[in-house]
């Protein structure tokens, strides 16, 4: 449901994304084009997609947090469980941090179930937006609670929705400083070029 919601650029972008299709670091070391293999925002070696989210580049966590805020922002309109949204959005700030999630105890039943079946997924799945249907079981029973009709499966899809925005929010601003005068990848290349010139003429 929530792909169907999306604009048809990300719609055509995400199954890239999801399935590792994207001009990054470890692709193009694969595709033989060593030059391009290091982060243009931070310089590291990418080894996975999830970089683009968790790059430590000041600029690109700036743009994670505005991202993981706009999440809770959706939980907080969608009147999502508070134990639910602690939980949510201290496993998206672990996962895009590259940290160990350890989640707060609960005594929510559900709750302890969805982070049981998370973590067997594995927590950094969380930033492709596979959230275990045992998340939408814990906040329908929340709804019940409050004896409003929204399914757990409709709060989860407008979730995953903007889950999904993470990522792209973070491919964008990639691309824009790759494409700007602060790629670290050009700056190094000029670098080198510098001292390769230099090297000649002493």
């Amino acid at each position: 449901r929530g792909y169907r919601r999306l604009p048809v650029h990300i719609h055509l972008w995400l199954p890239k994304w999801h399935s590792s299709l994207i001009p990054i670091g470890c692709n193009f070391r694969r595709w033989k084009m060593p030059l391009l293999e290091k982060c243009p925002r931070c310089g590291e070696f990418e080894q996975h997609r999830y970089h683009v989210i968790q790059c430590k580049h000041a600029g690109a966590r700036r743009e994670c947090t505005k991202a993981l805020l706009r999440v809770d922002e959706c939980m907080t309109e969608t009147l999502t469980s508070p134990d639910i949204r602690d939980a949510l959005n201290y496993l998206l700030l672990t996962a895009s941090n590259n940290q160990e999630w350890e989640p707060p105890p609960t005594e929510n039943h559900l709750l302890n179930q969805a982070i049981t079946k998370q973590r067997q997924l594995g927590p950094h799945r969380i930033l492709d937006g596979f959230l275990v249907q045992e998340w939408a079981s814990a906040q329908e029973a929340y709804y019940r609670s409050l004896n409003r009709s929204t399914t757990g499966d409709l709060w989860a899809s407008r979730v995953i929705w903007r889950i999904w925005q993470i990522a792209w929010d973070l491919w964008i601003h990639r691309r824009r400083v790759r494409e700007s005068d602060a790629n670290q990848c050009l700056l190094e290349q000029h670098e080198a070029l510098d001292k390769a010139i230099q090297y000649e003429y002493n």
